[in-house]
């Protein structure tokens, strides 16, 4: 999934679908494409979108938009946290022959790799004591362990974590 800003163009309605009710919320897109983002009428902060404000938008790579959250400005020192299937910014590649001031990684760019190494390991540790759960107590640790990446594996392509 990939994070990116919108602004919205009309304050936010809630409208009847085939669905029942939704929040829909006509907005600019950062790519300059303009769109609709709909959610669902139980995330009441969707609803209270004001012309002009500013929000966050995820894009599958089906390019459906959802609603992801209104940004905030994070204090100076805190931890970068990211939800899961959240798009790091792309750390550009070393040009060659620039020697070792080429090989070093930005830390705002340290810190994103950081937040996704630990929410990982978060994610794999969750997969691995649910695989242990279902595996017969004889099963080899091999086994439990090739469970637990398949788990892991099917939950990120399913929420879109690589």
């Amino acid at each position: 999934m990939e994070l990116m800003n919108a602004v919205a163009l009309k304050p936010a309605r809630e409208v009847t679908t085939k669905y029942g009710q939704r929040f829909v919320v006509d907005a600019r897109l950062e790519t300059g494409e303009e769109a609709a983002i709909w959610a669902p009428t139980d995330m009441p902060e969707v609803g209270n979108i004001q012309q002009g404000q500013t929000f966050l938008v995820g894009k599958h790579r089906s390019g459906k938009l959802n609603y992801v959250d209104a940004p905030t400005s994070p204090a100076p020192d805190a931890p970068v946290h990211r939800p899961i299937g959240f798009q790091a910014t792309p750390i550009p590649a070393a040009a060659p022959n620039l020697g070792k001031a080429a090989l070093e990684i930005p830390s705002e760019a340290k810190a994103a790799i950081a937040a996704d190494a630990e929410l990982f390991a978060k994610v794999y540790s969750h997969c691995y004591q649910q695989a242990r759960a279902v595996m017969p107590t004889d099963a080899p640790a091999e086994a439990v362990q090739a469970c637990a990446s398949s788990v892991w594996i099917a939950i990120s392509r399913r929420h879109s974590l690589t």
